[in-house]
């Protein structure tokens, strides 16, 4: 696991778990996750996370999705999705961040953030 950068560098993740057939059936939920979107690596190095594939890894390494996924009954093969929640009053919007660019969109107009709430699918 990645050391945090600074103190505050993180955000808030929902992980909900699915199955990955066509039923999509909810298996659980892991909630409120602080997981950070800085990180020092092991020669010192920091930095944010600006590729969405190495945000996905260390989501997937610091909330340890693998094992619960093999522990809920869903396998070592995971697909994980990632989407930003806006909470604006009494209403929640979901907006999904498929790709690099839309991960660059929202890192460029500072939607990605420390204490932005972030949610995990995983199928």
């Amino acid at each position: 696991m990645a050391a945090i950068a600074g103190e505050d560098s993180h955000v808030i993740c929902a992980i909900y778990f699915h199955t990955p057939d066509k039923t999509n059936d909810f298996v659980g939920t892991k909630l409120k996750i602080q997981v950070p979107i800085e990180y020092k690596d092991k020669d010192g190095k920091e930095g944010k996370h600006f590729l969405l594939r190495n945000f996905i890894q260390h989501l997937n390494d610091y909330c340890d999705i693998i094992r619960e996924s093999e522990e809920r009954g869903l396998g070592k093969s995971v697909d994980i999705k990632v989407a930003r929640i806006d909470k604006k009053g009494p209403s929640i919007s979901t907006y999904n961040i498929p790709t690099q660019q839309a991960w660059e969109r929202e890192h460029k107009t500072e939607l990605i953030s420390s204490g932005t709430s972030l949610q995990g699918t995983i199928f």
